[in-house]
């Protein structure tokens, strides 16, 4: 008799169907929005610790 993990491992898994169009456009809109959250972040850090460096260097 088969163990579980057999059966498991043998029974096909549904194949999601391709995405739409619409459904690419929005997924992207959102990675893009993400990628610009980020970079908006890394900025302000990057200000931040451009500032403090400067007021190490002037001491």
């Amino acid at each position: 008799m088969a163990g579980i993990h057999e059966i498991i491992r043998e029974t096909p898994k549904p194949k999601r169907p391709a995405p739409l169009p619409g459904e690419l456009l929005a997924e992207l809109r959102r990675r893009v929005a993400r990628f610009e959250e980020f970079a908006s972040v890394n900025r302000q850090l990057t200000s931040l610790l451009e500032s403090r460096l400067q007021k190490i260097a002037v001491v």
